[in-house]
């Protein structure tokens, strides 16, 4: 089943479901507190006749509305033993105080012999074989949640006071959001929310992130927001487990388990396990996670709703770190009650799963009937397992689309922001704080020194370090981007470079869209502008997206178009340091293309292009500022290559015609509000390449034919490691006729600094491009532990460690190899290599390489 909600658009924007109660005059309040007078934060109260359920705010206070009548009140806070007491609940208020005990344990037993296994593995195994039984449990169910997110900004540095100006932010204040929903969700992946009151005093616009991923999930599942349930069937990869003790809650024995992860990072908690003995479920749990310095704990309370069937009544999480500049506390609550159950009939009630590795005299007779689960049949581990599984393929088998692994339908009240403080009284699951009750008045008095004005439709502009952009209204908008590190650039050709940019977007009906750029070039050495238009229509046909898509202009382009140089890294080695890697030459382009999704697993693309080409010469000698020490020139503008005595050429025209195919393997889809969203995967993708050139149509020079395949692969076995492979071969089963940027070039490198990209990391731009049949292959492994990740605060800060093989060979250069070792993830946006390279196998070079990440 599915405990949770969909994304947070705000900084702690759950929106969980639930329905509206009647207004009731009176009910129970009062203080849940420790034998010791403590508060209890967030503990939950739930009245099993009615499905009601509140939690203690931060104080320890609660409210309970019920109409008069006679209950049974449970009280449960982690950590101490549940309480249940009758109630007589009046017209009035009945005020309590409810002393919880802290729970007293029955110490596990110490293994005296070190190679004897703790007990908690025992449970451990038969509660991961569980863990699809009460995934698929609940066939189908409805209920009532409230959830509230608060948060307090300790420190804003001065790199972020701009932003927290914009934003109305300040520090030591509680920000404060919560809602009221309504919630169903349906087996396999069906789950619809709507949002039935808002109450915030965010200010507006501001747009932050909470713990998404956590709240969605369900730690049944074998991965929560990317990170191992201790629950997964991999769980003993990933933990070691150790049992604590046991207590009695009621008449429910609870076995407290140590969670430590084998290797700590940012893919693992650590925390504690509370299982019911004998159902093997989850009580109650509390583990701590960080992922990229964002600390999260998530504490989480179940409750018996029905006969054995365990719900979540609570769940809280505490949250601390930094985000661009601003560091934060907060929590974040939800309290779900009133449910409305369905069972899946084969899976009503759970049977006795006996652990075949340490009770072996409890081993189920051979002769029992292995149809339907009941509560008295005995089974094992690995028979529990296999039949969780095949009852996982029949639910899946339920599904419209096998494909889509969730469907969610998530909307917001008309009347959501609007509620009175009248509805909150009776629909607020848990009192607010008194700081929490300042922030809206806060918010309150703010809005009411605002002078409120009739919302005109009207063009928004807006400035900032790059350009202007104007929306004009909600389905057009225009960006000039005028200045950017990518606007300015230098070459031994042109000289400095000026690139300003402009597009335009228009939505249309059917979510089509029509886009137009325009992309001027003004270069110093010919002292006028040049440049190029394009325009794209991308469109919607049921599951069949495509594009169609044109360009014309003239401006100079690299030999290799696949671009192997950045403008930036080019211009700071050309400029600083004299080395002119970029070759150009002057390309007068016409172009048309087509792009289509044929089917979920196969993609076309098919474009022809017309282009008149020139060859450019430097029009720049000395080689910057380094030149008078080095006494260095630039290098001719005409690439070096080992097939061509010379890459120069005259004017000529080509018409060339690219075919592609794209075939994934499979694909994996969730639907949210009926919109199919693609989700990341690691099927294998094979794809195809045929370019032709045209002799004599239109005028064309060429006359040639490429084909290539290959198969592009990331294999990741868990979320620690992974195996990425890219291999293709072609070759040029026609080339009677080409000119040299025809030639199959391959994405070299031969500066310091680069790009993150998979081409090859010391390989010379052009010196091994062919026109003959050629092969390379990339394999890079990501392995969890090596060298640097061995260390624990080196895999918490999230870096990874990559061993990289890259290779080609080529008829005239015979082979080509690459060995590097790299650290990734460096301040989240760098990677530092160490790469030898090895030609024809004989050692050729050592070099340092460091990637940056540019927006």
């Amino acid at each position: 089943m599915k405990f949770g909600t969909r994304r947070l658009p705000l900084f702690l924007l759950a929106l969980l479901p639930g329905f509206f109660s009647s207004a009731q005059t009176g009910g129970i309040r009062g203080r849940i507190v420790s034998d010791k007078g403590e508060a209890l934060s967030y503990a939950g109260i739930f009245i099993k006749s009615t499905q009601a359920s509140v939690s203690s705010n931060a104080d320890g206070k609660f409210e309970i509305r019920l109409p008069p009548g006679e209950y049974l009140l449970s009280a449960s806070c982690l950590g101490y033993l549940a309480q249940q007491q009758p109630v007589k609940v009046g017209e009035d208020w009945l005020d309590l105080e409810i002393i919880l005990l802290p729970t007293t344990y029955t110490l596990a037993e110490v293994n005296i012999n070190p190679g004897k296994e703790d007990r908690a593995y025992a449970i451990m195994r038969k509660a991961i074989a569980m863990a699809k039984f009460y995934k698929f449990q609940v066939q189908d169910y409805r209920a009532k949640a409230y959830s509230k997110g608060t948060a307090k900004l300790n420190n804003i540095t001065w790199l972020a006071r701009k932003l927290s100006e914009k934003f109305e932010l300040d520090t030591g204040r509680v920000y404060l959001i919560e809602t009221v929903s309504e919630l169903y969700f349906k087996q396999p992946n069906v789950y619809t929310e709507k949002d039935l009151s808002i109450n915030s005093s965010l200010p507006k616009g501001l747009k932050l992130r909470g713990p998404t991923g956590f709240v969605d999930g369900s730690f049944y599942d074998p991965e929560i927001d990317e990170t191992v349930s201790p629950l997964s069937p991999d769980a003993f990869s990933y933990y070691t487990f150790k049992l604590q003790g046991s207590f009695f809650d009621g008449n429910q024995e609870i076995d407290k388990i140590s969670v430590k992860p084998r290797l700590a990072g940012e893919d693992v908690f650590e925390g504690t396990l509370y299982l019911v003995d004998g159902l093997w479920c989850i009580k109650s749990l509390q583990l701590n996670s960080v992922q990229e310095g964002i600390h999260t704990l998530v504490t989480e309370n179940f409750t018996e709703v029905l006969d054995k069937v365990w719900m979540p009544l609570s769940q809280m999480y505490s949250i601390f770190g930094s985000v661009y500049g601003f560091d934060f506390t907060a929590r974040y609550q939800v309290t779900t009650s009133d449910y409305i159950i369905k069972l899946n009939p084969v899976l009503s009630a759970p049977p006795v799963v006996v652990d075949e590795k340490t009770e072996k005299n409890l081993l189920p007779r051979t002769d029992q009937p292995d149809s339907l689960l009941d509560s008295e049949k005995k089974i094992t581990v690995k028979e529990m397992d296999k039949l969780m599984n095949q009852v996982e393929k029949e639910e899946k088998k339920k599904a419209e689309d096998p494909e889509v692994v969730s469907n969610v339908s998530w909307t917001v009240d008309s009347l959501a922001y609007k509620r009175d403080s009248l509805f909150w009284k009776t629909e607020r699951l848990e009192p607010l704080t008194e700081a929490e009750s300042k922030s809206c008045k806060i918010r309150d008095s703010l809005n009411s020194q605002k002078t409120i004005k009739k919302p005109v439709e009207r063009n928004l502009l807006s400035l900032d370090f790059s350009g202007i952009q104007l929306k004009m209204d909600s389905n057009n908008s225009v960006k000039f981007t005028l200045f950017s590190y990518r606007s300015f650039s230098y070459n031994s050709v042109e000289g400095f470079v000026y690139n300003p940019e402009m597009r335009y977007v228009r939505n249309c009906k059917n979510k089509n869209q029509l886009s137009i750029r325009v992309d001027l070039r003004y270069a110093q050495a010919e002292e006028l502008f040049t440049g190029k238009a394009g325009l794209t229509f991308r469109y919607r046909k049921k599951a069949q997206d495509g594009s169609i898509y044109a360009e014309a202009g003239k401006e100079a382009e690299q030999f290799n178009s696949q671009q192997p140089l950045s403008g930036l890294l080019n211009s700071i080695s050309t400029f600083f340091w004299g080395y002119n890697y970029m070759k150009l030459y002057e390309n007068g382009l016409y172009k048309i293309g087509w792009a289509q999704r044929l089917t979920d697993q196969l993609y076309l693309n098919l474009k022809t292009e017309l282009a008149d080409r020139t060859m450019l010469s430097n029009s720049i000698i000395n080689a910057g500022p380094v030149s008078d020490n080095l006494q260095r020139n630039y290098t001719s503008n005409n690439p070096v290559n080992a097939e061509l005595p010379s890459t120069s050429f005259m004017p000529n025209r080509a018409l060339s015609s690219t075919l592609n195919l794209t075939y994934y393997l499979w694909k994996k889809y969730e639907l949210f509000n009926g919109e199919k969203r693609e989700l990341k995967s690691s099927s294998p993708v094979f794809f195809f390449d045929y370019r032709k050139g045209w002799k004599e149509v239109l005028s064309s020079a060429v006359d040639y034919d490429r084909i290539q395949l290959g198969l592009r692969w990331r294999y990741e076995p868990g979320l620690r490691g992974a195996l990425d492979i890219k291999i293709s071969a072609g070759d040029f089963i026609n080339s009677n006729k080409l000119y040299f940027m025809d030639f199959q070039h391959f994405l070299g490198n031969q500066t310091v600094v680069q790009e993150y990209d998979e081409g090859y990391r010391m390989l010379s731009y052009y010196g091994y491009s062919t026109d003959r049949y050629f092969a390379q292959a990339r394999v890079k492994l990501e392995p969890g532990k090596l060298l640097v990740t061995r260390f624990e605060k080196a895999r918490l800060a999230g870096l990874k460690e990559a061993l990289v093989l890259n290779y080609l060979y080529t008829p005239e250069r015979k082979n080509y190899l690459e060995l590097s070792y790299g650290i990734d993830q460096i301040f989240r946006f760098m990677k530092c290599e160490i790469v030898t390279s090895y030609a024809d196998f004989q050692y050729q070079a050592i070099g340092i390489r460091i990637g940056i990440k540019f927006p």
